[in-house]
């Protein structure tokens, strides 16, 4: 399951829909289903490997993926779970693939229910709940030490409400959302007070007994507290990139 919620590099790409008031704890996590417990039939289905563009292949690839066939569950899917061809870790915990066709389909058009992602050391990356291959409800993105740092909102229709930003204490420091049909952009302090409001091209700010800053001093203020956000390295930000840093060789 290699393509996923990419939040950071392609965050100005996201459609923002209406500001979800809603707010979802930040070390609130998601918990596995008993996926496994779906299978109605084991099947001796050998491996299946994908390069790191989620493309099948024959053999196993370097830098790939494979993945496991579980079984079959009794409305004609599958249970699988994905593994990192060269560390030999998971990938996801195991997923369902809906479709009858799709196990040979590295993406999440044929992927139901609740999907965890797990970087090649192990830690968990990310997680989503997907309703007949559509992302739902809510995407986060955890740091190694399993906290959650990104939340993305989502409606029915699996489109962004709103992009929720926490710092290492779990607290929010940033929301993104489409507020009155304008972006609208807030930060807080760590203590929760408000610090900088950016809608509608004005920007707003205030220090931290409440005063309001002036516009140059707001915009430092602002680059500051995205500084504090979460950011994975390798050059990307929330999710790994489309490809993933390997160096190790294929297992023999």
């Amino acid at each position: 399951m290699k393509w996923r919620l990419l939040i950071g590099s392609i965050i100005t790409a996201y459609s923002l829909t209406a500001c979800q008031t809603t707010q979802l704890s930040a070390g609130a996590i998601p918990q596995p289903q008993s996926i496994t417990s779906l299978v109605a039939e084991k099947i001796n289905q050998p491996d299946l490997y994908f390069d790191k563009t989620g493309q099948y292949s024959s053999t196993p690839v370097k830098c790939g993926f494979y993945r496991k066939v579980l079984g079959k569950i009794k409305d004609g899917g599958w249970v699988v779970q994905d593994f990192y061809q060269d560390s030999q870790t998971k990938q996801t915990d195991p997923i369902v693939v809906f479709h009858a066709e799709g196990l040979r389909d590295f993406s999440n058009d044929v992927i139901d229910g609740l999907v965890i992602w797990y970087r090649p050391d192990g830690s968990r990356e990310s997680s989503t709940y997907f309703m007949r291959g559509k992302p739902t409800d809510n995407a986060m993105t955890y740091d190694k030490q399993g906290r959650v740092r990104i939340v993305d909102d989502l409606n029915t229709d699996g489109k962004t409400q709103s992009l929720r930003f926490y710092t290492e204490a779990g607290k929010l420091i940033k929301q993104m959302a489409e507020v009155d049909g304008a972006q609208e952009i807030r930060y807080w302090y760590s203590n929760g007070k408000p610090a900088v409001v950016y809608k509608n091209d004005n920007t707003e700010a205030w220090d931290t007994d409440g005063t309001a800053l002036p516009y140059g001093q707001s915009i430092y203020l602002a680059l500051y507290l995205d500084s504090l956000l979460y950011e994975e390295k390798d050059g990307s930000f929330g999710n790994i990139p489309s490809e993933y840093k390997c160096e190790q060789p294929l297992s023999e």
